[in-house]
């Protein structure tokens, strides 16, 4: 820049010029509007929508030391009665003879003494477990007492005892309880139950320490083809001292009994008349009407696994299958070969019953 153009351009043009101040006039103004808004508008805001939650917890905590406030003042509430009548009671002791006064410090004594119900329950169990007179004509104890027998049996005719029986599918015939006094702490019972589930007669012996209150030396009895079946289970659980285990593997096992018991019955009942019907075992039916071809049906159980939890059931399923014996063609002889895989499917769809009546109604021709 020359000489003269620098004269032109004055010092204080380059720095307070017009522009500059304008443009800083212009952001002072918008940063007061805007300062202004963002005060009105945190002003319109309802504060209890930022709120909400710390007002909650507040109304919560505030909730809570009233109920605490008011359990304490039920507390002071009983206590002042207590003291009431603690002292109208001492003012009346004052104005009593001296034999009353002894008479009252007796009665205080038995009430303030503790009922010990376990001498009480174990007197009634060893009455229990005493057997019945020989001579039932004797009545030098009582006769206006019944026996435990007859009340035992009464209570076994209750409408709500049988219905319970009902619902479980168990009863018990009989339940013994043996009390051992050890010589060291605590007690030994010796316990014994026996009853039936589904026809299924059992016996269990187990012994309860009352010190640990757990079971030992469980010893399960049950029926010879139950034993055989369950032969394994049983003595995981006899191991294992699971009494409910035990009972539960019982009534399940029961019921399938049972359920094929049904069903062999009603097959009887349907081709008796047509066919011949014949049983082989427990779980084997024999259908045939010539010699030279038959069909069997057969009802097995299967344990899966060793698991005697709470899920024991489910590790002892039924193993319903049916196989085909024939000395005809080989055409024949081929189409038998497909009835045991054709009854499982039928099985999958229809249920054992009606895939059993197909496939006999099939091979016999009867319908």
């Amino acid at each position: 820049m020359d000489e003269n153009n620098a004269e032109d351009f004055s010092f204080d043009a380059r720095t307070t010029s017009q522009q500059f101040q304008q443009r800083l006039l212009a952001a002072q103004q918008s940063s007061t509007e805007r300062q202004i808004k963002e005060s009105i508008e945190s002003r319109n805001v309802d504060p209890q929508e930022n709120n909400q939650v710390p007002l909650e917890e507040q109304r919560r905590l505030l909730s809570d030391q009233v109920k605490a406030l008011e359990k304490e003042v039920a507390k002071l509430r009983y206590d002042l009665k207590i003291q009431r009548q603690r002292r109208e009671k001492e003012a009346s002791v004052v104005k009593m003879t001296p034999e009353q006064r002894a008479q009252l410090q007796d009665d205080e004594e038995q009430v303030d003494d503790p009922m010990d119900l376990d001498v009480i329950f174990d007197y009634l169990i060893r009455i229990a477990s005493a057997p019945l007179p020989s001579n039932a004509a004797d009545i030098s104890t009582s006769d206006f007492i019944q026996s435990h027998a007859e009340l035992r049996e009464r209570a076994m005719q209750d409408p709500e005892v049988r219905s319970q029986i009902d619902f479980a599918h168990i009863e018990f015939t009989k339940a013994s309880n043996k009390i051992e006094y050890a010589d060291g702490p605590g007690t030994v019972r010796h316990c014994e139950l026996c009853g039936s589930s589904y026809g299924q007669q059992f016996t269990v012996t187990f012994t309860i320490r009352q010190d640990q209150l757990c079971i030992e030396n469980l010893k399960v009895e049950v029926g010879m083809e139950t034993q055989f079946e369950l032969c394994t289970l049983l003595k995981r659980i006899e191991e294992e001292c699971n009494l409910l285990g035990f009972f539960r593997l019982l009534i399940h096992y029961g019921r399938l009994i049972d359920d094929r018991r049904t069903l062999f019955q009603r097959l009887h009942e349907l081709y008796s008349s047509a066919i011949t019907v014949e049983d082989i075992g427990s779980n084997t039916l024999k259908f045939y009407r010539e010699q030279d071809h038959e069909i069997r049906l057969i009802w097995d159980i299967n344990i899966l696994s060793m698991d005697v939890s709470i899920n024991i059931c489910e590790q002892v399923i039924p193993n319903i299958r049916m196989e085909a014996y024939t000395t005809g063609s080989p055409e024949r002889e081929e189409l038998y070969t497909r009835i045991p895989a054709n009854f499982a499917r039928l099985v999958s769809m229809k249920g054992t019953f009606a895939a059993t009546r197909i496939m006999l109604d099939a091979v016999f021709g009867l319908k």
